[in-house]
């Protein structure tokens, strides 16, 4: 509610007096009803009302939002970064964590169909089309996602590969 979010701010004012710098750290994956199907109990609507009220009350706070990337939210990760722009415009500070979902192991991203790949690999394009708006170091950690899941992608082509050969071997015995 937004008396919660009052609080929450007033109480951040006073911190930030007796402190020598102050981060935020926010955990959203994607946008939506997509965001709020990951993260149980959010309300999407709320959460983005929220943060812009935060960033507009303290321009002077570090705000580092985490992205989780997984199977559930690679969909809508490229209108992600786009919400992420618009996050930017009004807070340039604001910084984008994106790591990989290890476990478990049927929502990370080494098990990406090659149409999810594609979506990652697009999402790629973009942020480096928009490197304005994203650091280096931004752009490089969804690089390494994406090595990840190609990585991924490739050993188990190469497994599927033996396991055919092995198969056409034992047919011949």
């Amino acid at each position: 509610t937004q008396n919660h979010i009052e609080t929450f701010s007033t109480k951040l004012s006073l911190l930030k007096d007796n402190v020598k710098e102050t981060q935020l750290f926010i955990s959203i994956d994607t946008l939506g009803k997509d965001a709020s199907f990951i993260r149980k109990g959010l309300n999407f609507d709320l959460f983005a009302k929220n943060i812009q009220f935060i960033m507009k009350q303290h321009q002077d706070i570090n705000i580092i939002i985490m992205a989780t990337l997984t199977s559930l939210s690679i969909s809508s990760f490229k209108l992600f970064l786009g919400y992420i722009i618009t996050l930017k415009n009004d807070h340039p500070a604001l910084i984008l964590d994106i790591t990989p979902l290890k476990e478990p192991s049927f929502l990370s991203i080494c098990f990406m169909t090659q149409d999810e790949l594609e979506i990652l690999s697009d999402c790629y394009s973009f942020m480096n089309s928009n490197a304005a708006f994203f650091s280096h170091q931004e752009i490089e950690k969804l690089k390494l996602c994406l090595d990840l899941a190609n990585s991924y992608r490739s050993e188990a082509k190469e497994i599927d590969r033996r396991n055919l050969l092995i198969n056409e071997l034992s047919a011949i015995s």
